[in-house]
């Protein structure tokens, strides 16, 4: 995939385009509490091709904040025995832990694949929580968890297990690879609070030379009962080529083709296009204003080009979406010196982007239509090591008007031989989302990490979970 084989190239310009960060002396963030979380480790990976390099449960785990502001971390381990666990008062002395044991992909399922997924939905009623694992190839077929009532070995499958939140247990479980045998499916979302959104490619023989790489399936399956909903095929509108070999700059058509193709799907999902859709399920929110654009997957690449050409990038306008549809644990770490927007529940954008090369980060917000609303430096943790040879990176990963608060993740990084990054340090920054002036900071480890804005009794805070294992909430400071 383009992806993958631009990896190191994309990662060397990022790099080498980062300058340092001088700014002003630290406000912290309060560290008030650490949580250990009882998860039971069980040795081995998942996945990892035939160089046996695979994704560790501290690598893949899931962390999401429920609306009753619970906390709830899915931690998937190798025996089968997914684990999700409930954290509630954690703003107390006490808090309290809960966990439930999920059907969960094992080692010897996934064995020698290279892509392998997982992820944790809730629905924003907050009644259901709904677990994901994603495989290329099911292996082990006699130790199938949740087992299907036919064989789905050697078939692509998402394995999806639905959780009642107010009662706590599991109330149904679910392999795609029963309904559509060919579909990999590679991300999902929550549309019309009632609908599991799917998109994935279609593994089927091909009749056309290439048709893997732009056809796809989208399907839509019922909440909580888990039943199969509408279901269709499309075009990948980001591929430029077309079987025939011809280029194509004009992708309207396509565009159009794909939303009639899914009219019935779009109709009960009440979403107005499957190119709307599709940004929510892999990016997690609406498409971007157009002038927030940003240098993400594949346009990263294209930018760079048309700076070289010596054409005026603003006018470079990629077709459908500026994202790369890859699997839930593909490089999802991996952050740049732009990354995209996080768009808040009231329809603002926040972003954080370098007006130039050398340069502090500029943190702004906008308006539902992309309009700037206000827009000032982002005065980030001075770090020595931010030079010419380590770069430093920032993204904007989570934002709430009704906590005021706007949470941005930052790391200092490298590029390793293998052309992954290495990670010097990371901490977290919290800004007010009225004015912008900074709230705080707080040095993170250098270890797999999940951040997110977490409230209770008119507080605000940042709840981080290290490796699916350790919890610790940081207290943002009232204005």
């Amino acid at each position: 995939m383009f992806k993958q084989s631009n990896l190191a190239v994309l990662h060397a310009f990022a790099l080498c385009c980062f300058g340092a960060l001088t700014v002003p002396a630290q406000t912290p963030l309060p560290l008030i509490e650490e949580i250990k979380l009882p998860v039971h480790p069980h040795h081995g990976t998942f996945g990892g091709g035939f160089w046996a390099i695979g994704f560790s449960s501290e690598g893949i785990f899931q962390f999401k904040v429920a609306p009753d502001q619970s906390l709830l971390v899915l931690y998937p381990v190798t025996n089968g025995k997914w684990e999700l666990i409930r954290l509630r008062k954690w703003w107390t002395a006490t808090p309290e832990t809960e966990e439930l044991d999920l059907p969960g992909w094992t080692e010897a399922n996934t064995l020698k694949e290279f892509y392998f997924g997982a992820d944790l939905l809730i629905t924003q009623d907050g009644n259901y929580a709904i677990s994901l694992g994603s495989v290329a190839s099911v292996k082990d077929a006699h130790n199938i968890p949740f087992p299907p009532n036919k064989s789905i070995e050697n078939k692509p499958d998402l394995l999806i297990a639905i959780i009642d939140l107010k009662r706590w247990r599991i109330v149904g479980a679910f392999h795609t690879a029963i309904v559509d045998p060919y579909a990999e499916f590679r991300g999902a979302s929550i549309v019309d609070g009632k609908w599991i959104a799917l998109e994935g490619l279609d593994k089927a023989s091909e009749s056309v030379r290439y048709e893997h790489v732009f056809d796809r399936f989208d399907h839509l399956i019922s909440i909580p009962d888990l039943k199969p909903g509408p279901g269709c095929m499309t075009k990948d509108p980001d591929i430029l080529t077309l079987p025939a070999g011809k280029p194509s700059g004009d992708t309207s058509a396509l565009s159009n083709g794909n939303d009639n193709a899914c009219r019935s799907l779009l109709a009960a999902a009440g979403v107005p296009s499957m190119r709307t859709l599709e940004w929510f399920i892999y990016l997690g929110h609406d498409p971007e204003p157009r002038n927030l654009k940003v240098l993400t997957w594949p346009s990263f690449l294209a930018e760079q080009q048309d700076r070289e050409k010596g054409t005026d990038s603003s006018e470079l306008i990629w077709p459908q979406g500026e994202f790369d549809q890859g699997y839930w644990t593909s490089n999802e770490w991996d952050m740049y010196g732009d990354n995209p927007p996080f768009e808040s529940s009231t329809g603002s954008w926040y972003q954080l982007h370098k007006p130039k090369e050398e340069g502090s980060y500029l943190l702004g917000k906008f308006a539902n239509g992309g309009q700037l609303v206000k827009e000032r430096e982002a005065d980030f943790i001075s770090n020595p090591q931010c030079g010419s040879r380590f770069g430093c990176v920032c993204d904007v990963v989570d934002a709430s008007e009704q906590q005021s608060v706007v949470l941005t993740l930052c790391r200092n990084q490298s590029v390793n031989f293998t052309g992954g990054f290495d990670w010097h340090s990371q901490w977290i920054a919290a800004f007010r989302s009225d004015d912008l002036s900074k709230a705080g900071e707080a040095e993170l480890t250098t270890k797999p990490t999940r951040v997110g804005l977490a409230s209770a009794e008119g507080r605000s805070y940042v709840a981080a979970v290290e490796q699916g294992k350790v919890v610790r909430i940081y207290l943002v400071p009232a204005p």
